[in-house]
């Protein structure tokens, strides 16, 4: 069974956000892949960036590029094998809000 999901992170705030820091959590040995983008609009044409597969442990961490904004975070998870469970736990997301 293939599983794609994509979540759009607003973090209860429409203003441009620098994002820092994105962690999400697995169950070990999954092989889902993690991509992200970063717009201010919800255009269908997002320029994914393909973090990582997750990782033995069942974390997966990435610092964005400094003076990474945007108004939303969209996140991504990709996963279709047959020999590994899916479990999908939950994300942490470190960021500061622009308020210019």
């Amino acid at each position: 069974i293939s599983v794609d999901i994509e979540m759009v992170i607003h973090l209860d705030t429409l203003l441009q956000k620098d994002w820092k820091r994105i962690r999400l959590v697995f169950n070990p040995r999954c092989q889902a892949q993690v991509h992200v983008a970063t717009q201010d609009t919800f255009d269908a044409d997002k320029r994914w960036n393909t973090i990582s597969n997750s990782s033995d442990n069942g974390k997966v961490e990435y610092w964005f590029k400094d003076g990474e904004r945007s108004t939303f975070l969209f996140v991504r998870l990709t996963e279709s094998s047959a020999n590994a469970l899916f479990n999908f736990y939950g994300l942490e997301i470190e960021y500061d809000v622009n308020k210019n």
